[in-house]
């Protein structure tokens, strides 16, 4: 369903930072979001003046000592009330110090209604598949050798739960992948490896999406971008706001793991239909030239929502939040231990 955001056709001026900016510092996301508002409808405006800001996006998150990098960033000091995070990380601290769109949102924080989800297309460029990334596949209208896909990582419970189970129909392929490294700027047959999971995945009806480390997964939009249908197994993922997820995805519970075969058994003459959905809805909110005013819309939808806590409270009890959740981690160390 739409978001029907009254703010959404004005302007709006945006300053774009990151959680460091020193010499060394990360800023790739910096760059590519100025790539992104390039492609855009030029709606909106750019400024590297805080003060004429409407919206200060702050990127390249880093969490090490509680986020302390961010809790000491004086644009953010200054402007507590105007600055949006956008993080793409799995792992997250569990109470985000800013609002925001961050792609693994889940229904299990606190205050959920200060995030929204969003996709991966700030990951950095060595991270990226360049086999799905530079192609338009059209998965839809390929031949067909799988039912169903999921190469992966056992990175979570879930992930071990599927790549567990022996479906009886051979056209369903799961493939534990736990030894190939996406995140690694050079690699022994990355490439290779990467053109084969492009390959399987055009070849699949049906693209497993199970979450990871974190509730969402970039092969969900893999998959999408691809023309593929995606499978959903992630409970608590905030789901973005905006595309009909229904005409062109499966969820299914991560406790009903056993019921992904016999589901896409009952869905299969649906997938050319769904794989063609899907591909639109990535066109509509998330391809290049879209996903630049769609993160705009997003925190335009967390601004205006009602809020328990106002940001200017939260951001003035960093510190003691900092501080809390110090404690509460090595108490949980502590009782792991025993």
């Amino acid at each position: 369903m739409r978001d029907h955001n009254p703010d959404s056709h004005r302007q709006v001026i945006i300053h774009v930072t990151s959680c460091e900016t020193h010499a060394k510092a990360w800023r790739h996301q910096e760059h590519l979001l100025a790539e992104l508002w390039e492609k855009s409808s030029r709606v909106h405006q750019l400024t590297r003046n805080p003060s004429e800001a409407d919206i200060i996006i702050v990127g390249n998150i880093r969490e090490e000592d509680q986020s302390l990098s961010l809790r000491r960033h004086p644009v953010i000091g200054k402007y507590p009330n105007k600055c949006y995070a956008v993080d793409e990380r799995d792992d997250w601290p569990s109470l985000p110090f800013l609002p925001g769109v961050y792609a693994s949102a889940h229904r299990k924080l606190p205050l959920a209604n200060r995030y929204c989800s969003g996709s991966y297309a700030l990951y950095h460029k060595d991270f990226k598949n360049p086999y799905v990334e530079d192609r338009n596949l059209e998965g839809y209208s390929c031949e067909k050798r799988y039912l169903a896909s999921f190469a992966g990582r056992r990175s979570h419970k879930v992930r071990d739960a599927l790549l567990n189970l022996r479906p009886e129909d051979e056209t369903i392929l799961l493939a534990d992948t736990s030894t190939f490294n996406l995140f690694t700027h050079t690699g022994v047959d990355k490439s290779a490896q990467q053109e084969r999971y492009s390959t399987i995945l055009t070849q699949s009806k049906f693209a497993i999406c199970p979450r990871g480390a974190g509730a969402s997964s970039v092969r969900l939009f893999e998959a999408m971008k691809s023309g593929v249908a995606p499978v959903i197994i992630s409970d608590d993922w905030i789901v973005p706001v905006g595309p009909d997820w229904e005409s062109f995805s499966i969820s299914i519970k991560e406790a009903e793991i056993d019921k992904v075969e016999p589901t896409l058994l009952r869905n299969e003459s649906r997938y050319r239909e769904m794989g063609r959905n899907a591909e639109k809805a990535y066109g509509e909110y998330f391809a290049p030239d879209k996903y630049f005013d769609y993160l705009i819309e997003q925190i335009l939808l967390i601004r205006r929502r009602p809020r328990l806590i106002p940001q200017s409270l939260i951001w003035g009890s960093r510190d003691l939040l900092a501080k809390y959740t110090r404690w509460r981690d090595a108490a949980r160390r502590r009782l792991t231990k025993r």
